[in-house]
C-alpha cells in the first residue's frame, strides 16, 4: 500500500482504507476482479488493453511513476471525457513539465479487472502508439504482484484485512 519510515501507525491507516472501502457509500471505489499484464517482449515495459467508459480499448503502460491515471486526449475525447471547464494542472513527467486537465472517469475497465470513479488526467499526447499510462489513481485499488519469473503484473482484488474490530468511518 504505502511505506515511509516514519509512520507508526500504517496498522490504523489501513484498517481505515478498509473501512472505507467496505462502506456502500464507497462501493466500487476499490478494485474489481484480477488481470495478469505481460511485459512486452524485449521491453522492460508492462502494457494493458483498457477501456474508459466502455468506450473502444486502448493501449497503456503500467506506470507506477504516475500519480493519476493518464490519457491521451485523442483518446480522452473518444471515449466521452469532457474537460471543459475542469482545472488544469502543471505536470513533472519523464519528458518534463507539461500541461493537464483534471477530471474524473466514471469506469476504468482491464479486461478482467475494474475501478469506477478515478481521478485522472488529459494531456495533449502521451507516447507514440499508447493512448495512456496507467497511473497510482488505479493501481492503488488493487494489490499489485510481480512475477518476475514469468514476467507479468498480477492486479487482484484487495483482501478484506483482518482487523479486531471494525474502524469507524465518519459520515461524509
Amino acid at each position: 500500500m504505502f511505506y515511509h519510515p516514519n509512520v507508526t501507525n500504517a496498522d490504523q491507516v489501513e484498517a481505515r482504507i478498509d473501512g472505507l472501502y467496505q462502506d456502500p457509500r464507497c462501493s466500487g471505489m476499490a478494485g474489481e476482479g484480477t488481470l495478469t499484464i505481460h511485459r512486452l517482449k524485449g521491453q522492460n515495459v508492462f502494457v494493458a488493453r483498457v477501456s474508459i467508459n466502455k468506450q473502444k480499448p486502448g493501449r497503456f503502460i503500467v506506470d507506477t511513476g504516475a500519480t493519476l491515471l493518464t490519457l491521451d486526449r485523442a483518446f480522452a475525447e473518444a471515449s466521452g471525457i469532457q474537460t471543459i471547464g475542469q482545472p488544469e494542472l502543471l505536470l513533472r513527467t519523464v519528458n518534463g513539465v507539461t500541461r493537464g486537465t483534471f477530471t474524473r472517469v466514471e469506469e476504468v475497465n482491464l479486461g478482467g479487472a475494474s475501478v469506477r470513479r478515478v481521478e485522472a488526467v488529459v494531456i495533449d499526447s502521451v507516447a507514440p502508439g499508447f493512448d495512456g499510462l496507467l497511473g497510482l489513481s488505479v493501481l492503488n485499488r488493487f494489490s499489485v504482484h510481480l512475477e518476475p519469473g514469468e514476467e507479468t503484473l498480477v492486479l487482484v482484488k484487495r483482501p478484506r484485512a483482518n482487523h479486531s474490530a471494525p474502524p469507524h468511518v465518519p459520515p461524509m
